[in-house]
């Protein structure tokens, strides 16, 4: 749900609900940074490099990690741990289509076995 006006808005208030198996495909916007204020659940960020490797990972929740920054031009998608999480996202703006979203080449995009087996591999259980 958006919270600011239009997509011309200077600065983008979201709030964000995803079931546990959501996909979120690895981006990056080249000069927005975004913060990420957990409301309810749990999930994991994923910060990754520009060959994919990972960088950092946090667990996020209500009780541990309620706030996480993501800097501009940097990989990152999420893994769900609980039954689904509502986050409030926070970026600069305005929207600038498909210049405000970078996809590697290296993330899967809708083979189910290929995401499986990517978030799998850059998920860290132990964490």
């Amino acid at each position: 749900m958006n919270l600011h006006s239009n997509s011309e808005d200077e600065f983008h208030n979201m709030l964000i609900f995803q079931w546990k198996g959501t996909y979120i495909r690895p981006h990056k916007h080249l000069y927005k940074p975004e913060t990420c204020h957990m409301l309810e659940g749990k999930q994991q960020q994923i910060l990754l490099g520009d060959n994919g490797e990972v960088i950092d990972r946090a667990n996020l929740s209500t009780n541990e990690n309620i706030i996480y920054r993501i800097q501009s031009n940097t990989y990152h998608t999420a893994f769900i741990l609980s039954d689904y999480v509502l986050f409030h996202e926070s970026k600069p703006g305005p929207f600038l289509f498909d210049e405000d979203s970078i996809f590697p080449r290296w993330a899967p995009n809708s083979n189910q076995k290929e995401i499986d087996t990517f978030m799998n591999n850059i998920f860290d259980e132990n964490l």
